[in-house]
């Protein structure tokens, strides 16, 4: 049995060229329209044949939450990752990061096919680490830490 056998949080895909995502993106980010649509436009140059099925938003009684961009890293045996991710400032220090994060897990393992994920985040970023860990990853050595399924 592996963590991902929880129940998983509401969601939808929304696209990553329209309005209303680029502008939920840029108040999760906390940066402009403009800023939060050219990280967009570089996603999609990086990672075309998955861009539109990345940009997951977790969902709590049908209001957007957080979102997260769960891939497949481009010549590697099915390795996931997570391009981003984030909640929206409204509802940061809820302990919802976990579920978001495990919603992105759980894409990744059942509709990426992943047979893995390897995490990173900044060495300071405590909160993100401990999401991780709590989600059933492990850190190596390398002070990566990661996830095999």
């Amino acid at each position: 049995m592996t963590p991902l056998n929880v129940s998983i949080p509401e969601f939808e895909i929304w696209s990553f060229s329209e309005n209303n995502s680029i502008l939920f993106l840029s108040e999760v980010m906390g940066t402009s329209f403009i800023a939060a649509e050219k990280f967009l436009t570089g996603m999609s140059t990086e990672l075309p044949s998955q861009v539109k099925e990345m940009f997951t938003v977790y969902k709590i009684n049908n209001e957007p939450v957080g979102v997260v961009f769960p891939h497949i890293e481009p010549n590697t045996d099915n390795e996931g990752r997570i391009f981003w991710i984030g909640m929206h400032p409204n509802f940061l220090g809820t302990g919802l990061g976990k579920n978001l994060h495990s919603l992105g897990l759980y894409r990744l393992k059942n509709e990426f096919k992943a047979m893995s994920y390897l995490g990173m985040t900044q060495v300071d970023n405590i909160p993100m680490r401990n999401i991780m860990a709590s989600n059933g990853c492990i850190q190596n050595k390398n002070t990566v830490i990661s996830l095999q399924y």
